[in-house]
């Protein structure tokens, strides 16, 4: 049988059923719906527009900036054609001055902001309607009986859908206990330079999302009241639009660390009892029998604080204050909470029954709080509970100051010392709590009491959840390093210990024949009191802050560590060492405090992982010291997947398919050799850096790679689309994990079709040979990055405390990160590394057999990796603008450069018609995004808009370039070439402004 035919035999099994499931009917009338609320709810967002630039700014300018927004409608402007609005905006454009174009610049930019808001409160909305479908509806009407497989099914589900239908399906309630006691998903949040607009702006944002909610809301409120909200509306924007959208100074690591924990704060520290509840109520309506997940099983990272690799102001001081930080905030939450419990139990000892150790704890903390006992032993003498939790509160207060005292004197100070250095201060070490157990066992015994005395407390349930989850440290700290880091610190202490051979002239079985033998040994290898270079006594100085970090607030605040760019065994048995000096790891004792997790991120490191680590499970010494999880004590093995540096050196389809060829190797070798696999996936906020839908992702994984453990990060502007709103959070939470749910419970064997597989590695090398035949190969394609997109302006945005290159003045493509390579293209609407070179594979593969073109439907069809890559890249192509992209080319490409700018430009061109057309061809639409109409209007609008801020932002950068050309004049001004002067920084700034605004409105940087 040919391909061709097992193709069309395939197909001819699923035509009764296409086009009539009710499934992808619901699918479209909830799209249907979301893109009716946008259209109806835009018309509000455009007249709160037009009515706060009336009131901020001239008449003429705001007539202009009108003029200018309906010039970008093709619809709104009879009887024209592309080419005359773009004549047409560019000459407008001409006419502004500085001030004025830096006006529409943030005018644009506000635009796209409200949108934002406005579509995140579409779907929230959206998710809580599901919510009411969900109480309202009987079991019958939440199962559709033409509902595609599990394994094909996409849309997001909610506990209570998924749940039912998998009742529906005959899933027994055991194997779906043993995967709910298993459950572990981790949310790692990241300070990559991605967050571009400023914290100060975001407060104003989510005001907005407030009063848009109150004015938009189902709730029947008066005309009056109507008026108050919508005069609030626009009093709020005015406010904004008055206030600097640029950050006026380079963040630090510490404000980075701020940025990140506000969602805690203001958002998930209340959301995540709230999943709790709701995975409770839908098991307990379809299965009854069946436990709850443990209340932590969803849990918290960061890298803020703690992520070193290319970023040299993370120092072990500040991850120790990063620590101190995260505890103060907890503290502060926990305080808030007892004293609102103090103030409900207020039960009288005359009418109720309190268990005997409760009253035994009162005894014992009398004698401890004198004080304390003093105060409130009058007020309280008849309600133990709050004589209880006066005793709790003071035990907290105790702990932050302790805490605020550690955080003061710093990581190398140990608390001995801090008495002795400031003999002011007392530490009461056994008065404060020493950790989160015997906290949680203070409130533990006061539930207990409740209950014997068939009572509950809501809120002390809540808080019991809440303590669960986040500890004293709120999210676990994940160290992350670079691996050259280790062995280069290694390399020095062998040279100066003189030994036979140093570590950099040693063979790859050489280090790990050494390593190995030094692990062995209780011997200390580094010596003390030796001046190392500052990168070696800095590696060095991490280990043993960490070991002060766990001796202070135990393993659960920082016990990951990261090394990026793996590449061999070496690599983690390096850290192993360094971190046994530190004494971290025992391996003759068989004890280990850290967790090593390699982090492969080119293709080919990806392509050696499976090699690597089955040497590691081989290796004894490494093998003992893995970490046990579960009812059956299994060794977990952590395994992190780079997206955004495979992407950046093989292009998107390349590097989707080797990390997915690689999870399946990783755990078929883990499933041989005993171990539990916990994947870590780092995606960013672009499809080009792994971003996209989680849901859709997450279902894509290979079948049996997940087993309830997954890992992910999140980014950057991802973190304000995902935990800006309460119901927003929890909508992203459900979802994440349903997905995991299901995933875990599909067992198909269509990721190991020989068939499949073999098409998807022929496209994959077609791909990566045409994407690096562009960016690796072509001598021009760097000149052709930093002249044709703003890559520098962004790296002059305050958005990150981390270069924006690994090294310093370095201008070639392997010393630029990741992130802004995605901007740079994102930003000049090209979108180069989401989809180039995926129409080159697809051609050639329908060139070599055309009857492939029915297998890859199919695919489409039935295969949740490959629809997903599809899907990316249909999304992404629909946000290029190549006939914009070409007016950057011809604008801001020198003279020197045209002819080769030229066919790098037609190399594009091509590659993008071709993709365009061939991915049509496979979803079977004349339109890019048709399957998806809410989202098709959302990608037009902005599409359609944005035009203005693209000729803006040339025109500032030309202007900016010109001068900068010029010989240093310091800041004088310089005349243009229409006679009018500007200054270098004034004309930096109009630029930043036009990269936020693009930002806004494609919805994500790199």
């Amino acid at each position: 049988m040919t391909k061709s035919d097992s193709a069309k035999d395939l197909m001819n099994d699923l035509e009764p059923l296409n086009g009539k499931y009710k499934d992808a009917i619901k699918t479209k009338q909830v799209q249907n719906q979301s893109g009716r609320l946008l259209e109806q709810r835009l018309e509000l967002v455009e007249d709160l527009w037009q009515t706060v630039l009336h009131s901020e700014c001239a008449p003429e300018q705001a007539e202009r900036l009108f003029r200018l927004k309906q010039l970008s409608d093709p619809l709104a402007v009879e009887g024209s054609d592309e080419a005359g609005t773009s004549a047409a905006i560019i000459l407008l454009i001409r006419e502004m001055d500085l001030a004025e174009a830096i006006t529409a610049a943030r005018a644009f930019s506000l635009y796209f902001q409200l949108v934002n808001i406005l579509e995140q409160r579409i779907e929230e909305d959206s998710y809580l309607e599901s919510m009411k479908r969900s109480r309202d509806n009987n079991e019958e009407d939440l199962v559709d009986p033409f509902a595609p497989p599990l394994a094909s099914q996409t849309d997001p589900a909610t506990f209570r859908e998924l749940f039912e239908r998998l009742r529906r399906l005959n899933v027994p309630p055991a194997q779906l206990e043993n995967l709910l006691q298993e459950l572990d998903i981790r949310l790692v949040f990241t300070a990559h330079p991605t967050e571009i607009v400023r914290h100060t702006v975001r407060h104003k944002q989510r005001r907005v999302a407030s009063l848009l909610q109150q004015l938009q809301s189902d709730t029947l409120i008066s005309e009056t009241e109507n008026q108050i909200l919508r005069l609030q509306l626009e009093e709020e924007i005015r406010l904004w639009w008055r206030t600097d959208e640029l950050h006026q100074f380079k963040p630090s690591v510490l404000d980075e660390v701020d940025y990140a924990l506000h969602y805690f704060q203001q958002v998930l520290f209340d959301a995540m009892p709230q999943l709790r509840r709701r995975i409770s109520t839908a098991l307990a309506s379809s299965y009854p029998d069946v436990h709850i997940p443990q209340a932590a099983f969803c849990t918290f990272g960061s890298w803020v604080g703690s992520d070193r690799d290319g970023n040299p102001s993370v120092t072990p001081e500040i991850t120790w204050r990063t620590a101190c930080y995260q505890r103060k905030l907890m503290l502060d939450r926990y305080i808030s909470a007892v004293q609102d419990l103090r103030d409900q139990l207020s039960i009288s000892m005359q009418w109720s029954q309190v268990s005997a150790p409760l009253l035994e704890s009162l005894e014992m903390d009398r004698l401890h709080f004198p004080k304390v006992y003093e105060e409130r032993a009058a007020r309280y003498r008849l309600e133990p509970y709050r004589l209880k939790l006066s005793y709790t509160l003071e035990r907290l207060r105790l702990t932050q100051e302790r805490n605020q005292q550690l955080a003061d004197a710093g990581w190398e100070i140990v608390p001995e010392g801090i008495s002795k250095l400031r003999p002011s201060i007392n530490l009461v070490e056994d008065l404060h709590y020493g950790s989160i157990a015997e906290f949680r066992s203070d409130l533990e015994l006061i539930r207990n009491s409740l209950v014997s005395t068939d009572l509950t407390c809501e809120p002390l349930e809540t808080l019991l959840t809440q303590v669960r989850i986040f500890g004293f440290s709120l999210a676990s700290l994940d160290i992350r390093q670079e691996s050259t880091r280790h062995s280069d610190a290694i390399d020095e202490l062998t040279r100066y210990l003189n030994l036979p051979k140093s570590y950099e002239d040693m063979e790859e079985s050489e280090r790990v024949e050494w390593l190995k033998a030094e692990l062995n040994t209780r011997r200390p290898l580094i010596p003390s009191s030796v001046e190392w270079s500052n990168s070696t006594a800095e590696t060095f100085a991490v280990f043993r802050m960490l070991t002060r970090l766990q001796e202070e607030f135990g393993s659960r605040i920082c016990r990951t560590y990261v090394i990026s760019m793996s590449h061999s065994g070496s690599d983690l048995l390096e850290v192993l060492l360094l971190a046994k000096e530190a004494g971290l790891v025992d391996p003759v004792a068989r004890h280990s405090e850290l967790l090593l997790v390699p982090l492969f991120e080119t293709v080919e490191d990806l392509q050696h992982a499976p090699a690597v680590m089955e040497d590691l499970f081989e290796t004894p010494i490494y093998r003992n010291l893995l970490p046990l999880v579960g009812e059956k004590s299994q060794q977990l093995q952590e395994l992190m997947l780079g997206y955004s540096d495979s992407n950046k050196d093989s292009g998107f389809l390349s590097s989707n398919w080797e990390i997915h060829q690689a999870q399946i190797a990783l755990q078929n070798l883990a499933k041989e050799k005993g171990v539990v696999l916990r994947l870590f996936h780092g995606r960013g906020g672009s499809v080009g850096r792994g971003g996209g839908p989680a849901y859709q992702a997450i279902l894509a994984q290979p079948s049996g790679t997940l087993q309830g453990r997954i890992k992910i990060t999140e980014q950057g502007e991802v973190l304000a689309s995902k935990y800006s709103l309460p119901e927003l959070a929890l909508y992203n939470l459900e979802t994440v994990t349903t997905a995991v749910l299901q995933n875990s419970l599909v067992t198909n064997q269509l990721d190991a079709t020989p068939e499949w597989n073999e098409l998807m590695t022929r496209l994959a090398a077609r791909s990566r040979e045409h994407y690096r035949a562009l960016v690796h190969d072509n001598p021009d394609l760097v000149a052709f990055f930093q002249q044709v997109t703003p890559i520098e302006e962004i790296s002059k945005l305050q958005i990150s405390s981390r270069p924006a290159r690994r090294k310093r003045g370095a201008k070639d493509l392997s010393s630029l990160r990741a992130i802004p390579w995605v901007f740079g293209w994102t930003q000049s609407r090209f979108l180069l590394p989401s989809w180039f070179g995926v129409g080159t594979a697809l051609e050639a593969e329908l060139l070599s057999d055309s009857s492939q073109l029915d297998l890859l439907r199919m695919l489409h069809q039935r295969w949740p990796f490959f629809r997903m890559l599809i899907s990316k890249v249909e999304m992404t192509l629909s946000k290029v603008d190549l006939d914009l992209a070409q007016h950057y080319v011809n604008s801001l490409g020198s003279n020197d450069n045209r002819e080769a700018f030229k066919k790098i430009f037609d190399v594009i061109e091509n590659e993008y018609n071709r993709t365009r057309t061939l991915v049509m061809e496979i979803t079977g639409n004349s339109r890019l995004l048709a399957a998806d109409k809410a989202l098709q209007l959302s990608v037009d609008l902005r599409n359609r808009t944005i035009v203005p801020l693209g000729f803006l932002q040339v025109a500032l950068l030309k202007r900016l370039r010109d001068q900068n050309r010029q010989p240093p004049m310091s800041e004088s001004p310089a005349t243009d070439g229409d006679g009018r002067t500007y200054s270098r920084s004034e004309l930096l700034r109009g630029a930043l402004l036009t990269i936020n605004g693009i930002a806004a409105g494609m919805r994500n940087t790199g």
